[in-house]
């Protein structure tokens, strides 16, 4: 009353309050997919941390002031200096509850940093595992694997849209006699230039 001293300021039972806690809590209970209770009941962080809290900042203010109130009854100390008390030890809890959580969405944060680089490096080397499944070592083009799902694809689109579709079909001259005449090395040169010479001279929506 001290605190407030205003003409609206009434007392209230404890049975009146905790009558208004479990109506409140009905309610949340009652529409758990909105509001309040949306954020509460999820099993998100932010819902398991209210859920840890609330009850917390409920129950830790009354039993501060209980137990003060009961301290002033009991002579220790006044009525007035047992609302800088129950002040200052809200104010202790509280922070020390704020650094608590804040210390947990540190660790979290940590947690979820080195899963998602951990993902992420998943995720490239099965790239990389890809590229190198459909991918030929020496001319660096598609290889036989990748054409096949693409002229799947392709066809299956010309089908459906009722569009033509190409395939071109080039072999170089006399190949088995390069290699036998100057070697594999020599041969595998001719394909890298001939890959390298359909790759400037090919469109880029083109396989």
């Amino acid at each position: 009353e001290a605190l407030y001293e205003s003409i609206w300021f009434g007392t209230v039972a404890v049975h009146t309050a905790l009558g208004f806690l479990l109506l409140f809590a009905g309610l949340m209970l009652a529409v758990p997919g909105r509001g309040w209770a949306r954020i509460v009941f999820t099993d998100k962080f932010g819902g398991v941390v209210a859920r840890r809290v609330l009850p917390l900042i409920a129950v830790i203010p009354l039993g501060i002031l209980w137990l003060t109130h009961l301290g002033a009854k009991a002579g220790l100390y006044s009525e007035s200096m047992s609302e800088y008390i129950a002040a200052v030890a809200l104010l202790i809890v509280l922070t020390t509850l704020a650094i608590v959580m804040c210390g947990s969405l540190n660790v979290i944060d940590a947690h979820r940093r080195v899963m998602q680089n951990a993902r992420e490096r998943a995720l490239s080397e099965a790239n990389r595992m890809r590229h190198m499944a459909e991918v030929d070592a020496l001319t660096a083009l598609w290889n036989r694997r990748h054409f096949q799902a693409e002229a799947a694809a392709e066809i299956a689109a010309a089908h459906a849209n009722a569009t033509p579709l190409a395939m071109l079909m080039i072999d170089i001259d006399h190949f088995k006699g390069i290699n036998d005449a100057h070697g594999h090395a020599a041969g595998d040169k001719a394909l890298t230039l001939l890959a390298a010479t359909l790759k400037d001279f090919t469109r880029k929506g083109d396989c």
